[in-house]
């Protein structure tokens, strides 16, 4: 009776132990494996973002050099020869990567998609605006879905920086692939932080029954010396 007695005492506290120690271990793997895949995800678009922000920087200063010099003479233009200058000066700057808008009205789009400017400037609204380092106003870029893909859109409006120049362009990177990617690396480190949790609690498993079961033996001698 006395040695069934110790070693059921030596296995409650062996699972005790092993089961604390699992719960640790899945606790801390998952909190960095969800952590490490938010970062990565968060990571590449970050990277997109500055690389095509950058890039439409300089595509819109270009595109005001450019305007200038096609209406350098404003008042030799009407309205259809001044949308044609638009419509160039555009073209010239931006090819077919983006769609240009004049109150609403759509000049020239080169894209797959059709936007609505005017409702895109609303969703990014004065917490995604900042001031740019060519010294006009822009907004950051933010992402939604299009035709089953997600695009990261670019907007920017005249109005906030050309009282007589009255336009509004949208231009987008589509990032369906990278997020595809940042997913399928999700599912091969969940796989694998599984693999590695069921090691590691293999590893315990007979790291504590090999250090238990000397204590046990221990417990049974000292119950037979009191005895």
């Amino acid at each position: 009776p006395h040695r069934l007695s110790s070693g059921g005492g030596a296995l409650k506290l062996f699972t005790k132990i092993f089961l604390q120690v699992a719960c640790v271990i899945l606790l801390l793997s998952s909190g960095i494996f969800f952590y490490t895949t938010y970062k990565w995800k968060n990571q590449s678009i970050q990277d997109i973002n500055n690389y095509e922000d950058q890039k439409f920087q300089n595509n819109i200063s270009q595109f005001e050099k450019k305007l200038s010099l096609s209406i350098s003479q404003p008042d030799s233009l009407n309205d259809e020869l001044r949308k044609k200058a638009y419509i160039y000066a555009f073209r010239q700057t931006f090819h077919d990567t983006a769609a240009l808008y004049q109150d609403g009205e759509e000049l020239y789009n080169g894209t797959a998609y059709e936007f609505q400017p005017q409702e895109i400037l609303k969703l990014m609204g004065d917490d995604h605006r900042r001031f740019y380092d060519d010294g006009f106003w822009g907004y950051d870029p933010i992402i939604r879905k299009t035709n089953g893909r997600t695009l990261l859109l670019f907007s920017y409006s005249s109005m906030e920086n050309t009282a007589n120049m009255n336009y509004e362009i949208v231009t987008y990177k589509d990032v369906t692939n990278v997020l595809k990617r940042n997913q399928i690396l999700f599912y091969q480190a969940g796989i694998l932080t599984i693999i590695l949790l069921f090691a590691s609690g293999t590893i315990l498993f007979f790291s504590l029954r090999s250090i238990m079961s000397p204590l046990g033996r221990l417990n049974e001698a000292a119950i037979c010396v009191s005895r």
